[in-house]
């Protein structure tokens, strides 16, 4: 089973968490089963053409396959019965069975949220004598299937007790590394380093970097959790940046993907969409942008908006407080885009202060298994 959850986690999606709708080609290429060829040619026969601004790894056609937002299925269910489509309701309520008896949710990313894997950091280097509560220990059958009549119990199945409650950190010649077996390889679905800084310019203040799945492995397969002291940068200027789970392409390589929020020209909030080809991944490209109010109401067009020359992004960045709690967004150095054909994406030298970061592991059944927060000062 633990593949065909990895085919989901890695298949092209579209506003998991939101809508989790998944690209139907990536999703068949990532499993086997009779058929799949035909299913295929069929798809791509539907798809006529594709725009400038297309999704890169989309194909066209997608589907709905709830797997972050498991609590959706709830109206999913709904709309199949209208429709007298039971074989699929059966697949799903089995599916989600297995997610929601699982011990914990998906660690939550974005502006105006804090990752439940840096949630603890501030707390913890501060001195404080009870650490904020991470988001992953909560119950998640409870707190998001409550009453959902055909969730089952699924647990004693999987190897759910198998998974540790945290990553240890052993110190190496390569730095700190988590020594990876086969049960959390099998399982894993993401790994992702969140980083936060203090405010030079307020020492009782943090700045969410954000976070992003930049790591590399050891000769003996283990992931090793650093910082280098650089962060994702449009032309030079440092960004807030969550990066997206990766996408696994059919000739092995994958691809990067993640979101930037902004305001764009002194008025629209915005989330930029940023792109890493598996061929080059020192630098990327900005694919365009969709309107933040599009991400909350969970209406989204085709491609993106591409920016105008002379346009104006002013990057966001969220600010906590020593006990981890959210104070406000504060607004980073404004940006003039002159060649909106050619918006370089790199990795630039961080502020030069103190800097907390932890890996998260994230499983392919939603559980979120966070490292002890290391300190640079």
């Amino acid at each position: 089973m633990p593949s065909s959850f990895q085919a989901r986690s890695r298949a092209a999606s579209f506003a998991d968490g939101q809508i989790d709708q998944v690209d139907l080609i990536c999703l068949t290429e990532r499993t086997d089963f009779d058929g799949k060829d035909s299913l295929e040619a069929a798809v791509r026969s539907c798809v006529k053409y594709r725009s400038a601004t297309s999704t890169e790894g989309a194909n066209g056609l997608a589907l709905c396959f709830p797997y972050d937002e498991v609590s959706s299925c709830k109206g999913m269910r709904s709309t199949l019965a209208e429709i007298s489509c039971t074989k699929l309701t059966e697949f799903y309520d089995y599916f989600l069975s297995i997610m929601g008896s699982s011990t914990g949710p998906l660690p939550e990313t974005g502006t105006g949220s804090i990752p439940s894997s840096i949630q603890s950091a501030i707390s913890s280097a501060a001195g404080s004598d009870e650490a904020v509560s991470s988001a992953s220990g909560s119950d998640f059958a409870a707190d998001a299937l409550d009453g959902s009549s055909w969730l089952s119990d699924v647990s004693e199945s999987f190897a759910y007790d198998e998974l540790p409650s945290s990553l240890e950190l052993a110190e190496t010649d390569d730095g700190y590394v988590v020594e990876m077996d086969d049960t959390l390889w099998d399982v894993l679905g993401d790994f992702q380093v969140s980083v936060m800084q203090r405010n030079p310019k307020n020492g009782d203040e943090y700045i969410l970097l954000g976070s992003d799945n930049v790591w590399d492995t050891d000769a003996y397969d283990s992931i090793i959790v650093g910082f280098d002291g650089t962060w994702t940068a449009i032309g030079g200027h440092i960004v807030s940046f969550f990066g997206d789970a990766p996408t696994a392409l059919s000739d092995g390589t994958y691809s990067f993907t993640g979101t930037i929020p902004a305001i764009l020209n002194g008025e629209e909030r915005i989330d930029i969409v940023v792109y890493w080809p598996p061929d080059d991944q020192s630098r990327g490209y900005i694919q365009g942008w969709r309107s933040h109010e599009q991400t909350q109401s969970h209406v989204f067009g085709h491609g993106f908006s591409s920016f105008s020359p002379g346009d104006e992004i002013v990057p966001l960045f969220d600010v906590y407080s020593e006990e981890g709690n959210w104070l406000r967004t504060m607004a980073g150095d404004a940006i003039t885009i002159s060649d909106p054909k050619n918006i370089e994406v790199t990795y630039e030298p961080a502020r030069d202060t103190a800097t907390y970061f932890r890996g998260t592991l994230t499983t392919v059944y939603g559980n979120a298994i966070d490292t002890e927060v290391l300190v640079i000062e």
